[in-house]
């Protein structure tokens, strides 16, 4: 942007009114407002992009504990309470109308989680099971998580070649994410942190 600006202004400046608009631009780019407003701003970007990173690895890395410690989850009776029967499509993913409440130490919970991981999409095929598996109103068996009696799934059971596929994906996805994280922040604060800037 600085080298447009200047440019206009030099390709003007074979007149009075390019030399006096190119001495305003000029003045303008190098004061001290513009610079503050433009690392501020540029701090700002860094920090939104960190804070969208950080919640979805928080995210992910909280459904592979949960998947880890699924065995230590406690189980309970609970009970369909909205099932259309049809599988939707949406512009990435399948869903569908499914909720199910539980009961824990006489709290009411309203869930419509079904299995681990299902925010990172699932199979028709799947889903599909689900819903002509568990009509309206059947009891189904929901385990839910001793310290967060709100996390629930009513599938929890992950096979072998799942746990290769979510280390792979940490492999592929998080610890590069974190890597790249890590370098734009550092890369911030030193490029804010030059004397010539």
């Amino acid at each position: 942007m600085n080298r447009l600006l200047s440019f206009m202004g030099s390709w003007l400046g074979s007149t009075s009114l390019g030399r006096w608009l190119g001495r305003k631009i000029d003045l303008v780019l190098n004061s001290f407002v513009v610079k503050a407003l433009m690392k501020l701003l540029r701090r700002m970007v860094v920090i939104a992009f960190a804070v969208v990173m950080i919640w979805m690895i928080g995210m992910f890395m909280m459904e592979v504990v949960g998947a880890a410690v699924y065995p230590l989850w406690e189980k309970t009776a609970g009970i369909v309470t909205t099932n259309s029967g049809i599988v939707y499509r949406s512009r990435n993913d399948y869903y569908s109308n499914f909720t199910y409440t539980y009961t824990v130490e006489g709290t009411q919970y309203t869930s419509q989680r079904i299995w681990f991981f299902e925010m990172f999409g699932t199979s028709k095929a799947n889903l599909e099971r689900i819903v002509d598996a568990y009509p309206k109103g059947s009891e189904i068996d929901v385990w839910h998580s001793p310290i967060l009696p709100n996390q629930a799934v009513i599938e929890g059971e992950l096979h072998l070649i799942e746990w290769i596929g979510y280390l792979l994906l940490i492999l592929c996805v998080v610890v590069p994410g974190m890597l790249m994280l890590s370098a734009i922040l550092a890369g911030l604060w030193s490029y804010d942190s030059s004397p010539n800037q």
